[in-house]
């Protein structure tokens, strides 16, 4: 159903903002999978998590954004994920000394993985690649932190 909800968000938006009537949208697929405007000039890109959908739009240049509802996490998940300077990040430098991480831990944890998966969208590569093998750059994105969720946009450098 969210699914639907960001379809129908993005495409009103997308309208507003091109000065174009909704049903004269064209969207394609590229081979990763993400949508693009046969127009290009505008990209988006939306995501959802639970009962929230977050859009981003750029006039510009390509972007990618990820949404995630922020819960405790396995030790396992972040030791397949992240590397060893980010699991340094996630602890505070205090070390993992649970099986899970939760509350600023958690936070942490998902900037961290909000911020891979936007990278990948962003590039069309979807979710297909190693997320361990992309180095989270704080500075390189937009991360909020609200209402439980961990909201993160980056664009294409």
């Amino acid at each position: 159903m969210l699914c639907i909800a960001a379809d129908m968000l993005a495409r009103k938006v997308i309208a507003e903002e091109t000065k174009t009537p909704e049903n004269e949208l064209s969207f394609y697929k590229a081979q990763g999978g993400k949508l693009y405007l046969d127009s290009g000039d505008c990209y988006f890109n939306f995501s959802h998590s639970e009962d929230t959908v977050a859009l981003a739009l750029n006039r510009h240049r390509e972007v990618g954004i990820d949404v995630e509802k922020i819960r405790k996490i396995s030790l396992n998940l972040i030791k397949r994920v992240c590397n060893k300077d980010e699991i340094e990040f996630i602890s505070n430098g205090n070390g993992l000394n649970s099986d899970f991480a939760e509350g600023e831990a958690a936070e942490r944890f998902f900037r961290i993985w909000t911020y891979k998966e936007a990278v990948l969208k962003c590039s069309g590569e979807g979710i297909i690649s190693e997320l361990y093998n992309i180095s989270y750059d704080k500075d390189r994105c937009f991360c909020e932190i609200t209402d439980g969720y961990c909201f993160t946009c980056v664009t294409a450098e």
